[in-house]
């Protein structure tokens, strides 16, 4: 069964000048928290769309606390294991 996204009508919003840029006021029950990250994209006829970009750990800071080198140290990486070179003795 497919999954339908429901929409709901949150107001109208006028367009404003602040600098050299037009900003478009996201309501606080849209449920979106400050430096939640979008895409925009315009169709042929003018209008805006507004997609939540989905946040990548690798760029986003998550990770950045994670010592990776010390993790390879420690428990080595999928390239350690010998390719071609089955070791016998172990059996």
């Amino acid at each position: 069964m497919a999954k339908h996204n429901k929409q709901r009508s949150l107001g109208t919003y006028t367009a404003r000048q602040v600098g050299d840029s037009l900003i478009i006021t996201v309501p606080a029950t849209a449920g979106v928290t400050a430096g939640t990250r979008f895409e925009l994209t315009v169709n042929e006829n003018g209008d805006l769309t507004y997609h939540r970009v989905k946040s990548n750990p690798w760029t986003d800071g998550t990770y950045a606390n994670i010592d990776f080198d010390e993790l390879r140290k420690t428990y080595g990486t999928v390239d350690d294991t010998p390719v071609g070179k089955e070791r016998l003795d172990k059996y």
